[in-house]
């Protein structure tokens, strides 16, 4: 598949999210939880996510920690997911569909995230499936949804935004990472 064109994710508009969210919420709560989840983002053109990562992801998104969310969290998460998704095709100029530690450290960059290349190299010895120093989407997406995550935190510790606290951001994120998988 080398050489060939990345194709990008299209951005979808409301009718279309809220077609896929209420072909899952059978029981029109209004809410989904992970398991229709899994199947909204199939249906809407994704392929089929792991479990565990479809769980943290309504973690990240379930403000009421019900384990489920609302379509405003869903359509959230999905430009999330759409944004995440080009980011890493649009490194992946070989269409290979893995990243090693220089294209993730520029997928992040690209996403406003300065990240040293030690930091991307400890994130991807942690999420490499095949051991050869390199993630593929799954992986990736968890990468960025941790990232996400540890943003949050980060931001409560250092509301000054100069970049350090009372750990530096390379260690938070490096004890961040260790403690998801």
């Amino acid at each position: 598949m080398a050489g060939k064109a990345s194709a990008l994710a299209p951005v979808r508009d409301k009718a279309f999210l809220t077609s896929v969210f209420e072909s899952m919420d059978r029981d029109r709560t209004g809410v989904i939880n992970a398991t229709e989840l899994q199947r909204a983002l199939a249906n809407g053109t994704w392929k089929p996510f792991g479990e565990d990562l479809v769980m943290l992801m309504v973690k990240i998104f379930d403000r009421e920690f019900t384990g489920k969310i609302n379509f405003e969290q869903f359509s959230t998460l999905w430009a999330n997911i759409t944004d995440w998704y080009n980011s890493f095709k649009k490194v992946d100029r070989a269409n290979c569909g893995r990243l090693d530690k220089t294209d993730l450290q520029t997928v992040f960059a690209n996403m406003g995230h300065q990240l040293s290349l030690a930091v991307c190299h400890m994130m991807i010895r942690r999420f490499d499936q095949l051991g050869d120093n390199k993630i593929m989407m799954d992986d990736y997406l968890r990468m960025c949804v941790i990232l996400h995550i540890a943003n949050e935190e980060y931001k409560k510790i250092n509301p000054e935004k100069t970049g350090s606290a009372k750990l530096t951001y390379d260690d938070f994120l490096c004890n961040t990472f260790e403690m998801w998988k």
